[in-house]
């Protein structure tokens, strides 16, 4: 139980990593802002799930 409540935070974290990596990149690799909103997407839906199935 205790470990489930590591997941959001730990993928949130994760998230905004790879939203800013893919923002501060965006001059160097032609698609990483997208590629960067993607994983951040992806790591927020499952952040999400691991909240609503903690409760």
């Amino acid at each position: 139980m205790l470990k489930l409540l590591r997941y959001p935070i730990f993928l949130g974290l994760l998230g905004s990593f790879f939203i800013s990596g893919g923002m501060v990149l965006q001059h160097i690799l032609p698609y990483s802002p997208s590629i960067g909103w993607i994983l951040g997407f992806i790591c927020f839906l499952t952040a999400s799930y691991f909240a609503v199935k903690n409760n």
